[in-house]
């Protein structure tokens, strides 16, 4: 049996990686040829159309360039290397990818760049390893750290946060999101702020917010000037008016509450509805059916339930252990089991 030596072996298997190393150096090589003067390119067969090399501004096709500069248009596929200089007034249609950075006012279509992203206005996907910014995007969009915008409609996620004036959809932030206005779903591992919501909130800590129509849910509490809707917090939700649910933990507190509210304590100047404490309710004007350990209620409508129920004026029904409705005749004004005024 005679020895196989390294030369013996086929070197066909070895062929197609060839090709792709030496194929890849040629367009290394044709780009830096081509990028050596800013304002020019080379372009097969045109240069304006087809496979180009460098800083071709106006162009259609499969186009490489290290550093972009005062580009008017691209159509097709873009691939370029490094930070672009003065290149705010750009147009990228189709798909580009980048290695630092890449810069313009219009990006449609599928853009990605291991460092980041900046564009006046985006349409499509978006792919930022570090970040994004843009002023309105639409689509989809991806930062690494964060993405801070005007404008967001579609689905944006940041890995550590996310910041917009306007967003309809769905923003998730790792740490947080803020915004001014919310249509859509807000997700942060932190919390959540926004000026006006219609959707849902939901922050991981808490959730702050001016208006809320919709759902506002968080671990320690949810904030609200006002709120129709849900409001669910693991310790508790305020607001300045509630229409609709709220739950605490340990306890819902609000001027005003219309529907039901359900935690520990209770306490708002009005309430009307059903109220469930499991420890205090208080307020200084009650409609309907509350509950609490002890109720201390200023005028009290309705049905209250408790150990100790107190009002200083009540039109309706107690029943506990201790009653005081102080609108009775004094021999009626203390009660056990019962108590009423109508």
């Amino acid at each position: 049996m005679g020895t196989v030596t390294k030369s013996s072996v086929p070197s066909g298997n070895r062929t197609p990686n060839r090709l792709v190393r030496n194929s890849i150096l040629c367009l290394l090589a044709a780009t830096l040829i081509a990028s050596q003067s800013w304002a020019g390119g080379l372009g097969i067969p045109t240069s304006r159309a087809g496979l180009g090399f460098g800083n071709l501004k106006d162009f259609s096709g499969l186009r490489f360039n290290l550093v972009d500069r005062d580009v008017h248009q691209v159509n097709g596929l873009n691939v370029t290397l490094w930070i672009p200089k003065k290149n705010d007034y750009a147009t990228y249609r189709g798909v580009s990818l980048n290695l630092v950075g890449a810069q313009g006012e219009q990006l449609d279509g599928l853009h990605a760049a291991l460092i980041g992203l900046a564009g006046g206005d985006a349409t499509g996907v978006c792919i930022g390893g570090i970040g994004i910014g843009a002023d309105d995007m639409r689509g989809i969009g991806i930062g690494g750290i964060g993405i801070g915008a005007k404008k967001l409609e579609g689905v944006y996620v940041g890995g550590i946060g996310l910041g917009a004036g306007d967003v309809t959809g769905i923003a998730i932030g790792g740490i947080g999101v803020g915004c001014s206005d919310l249509d859509g779903l807000a997700m942060g591992l932190i919390g959540v702020g926004a000026n006006d919501v219609n959707g849902i909130v939901v922050g991981g800590i808490g959730a702050g917010t001016h208006d809320l129509t919709g759902m506002g849910m968080g671990l320690i509490g949810v904030g609200a000037h006002n709120v129709k809707g849900l409001v669910i917090g693991g310790i508790g939700a305020g607001c300045h008016e509630l229409t609709g649910v709220g739950i605490g933990g340990i306890g819902v507190g609000a001027s005003r509450i219309t529907g039901l509210a359900v935690g520990g304590a209770v306490g708002g100047e009005d309430l009307a509805g059903v109220t469930l404490a499991l420890g205090y309710l208080k307020s200084d004007t009650f409609q309907g059916l509350g509950t609490g350990a002890y109720t201390n209620l200023k005028r009290s409508s309705g049905l209250t339930i408790g150990i100790f129920n107190r009002a200083d004026v009540l039109h309706g029904v107690q029943i506990g252990l201790l009653n005081h409705a102080g609108n009775n005749p004094r021999g009626l004004q203390w009660l056990p089991g019962i108590n009423a005024h109508f």
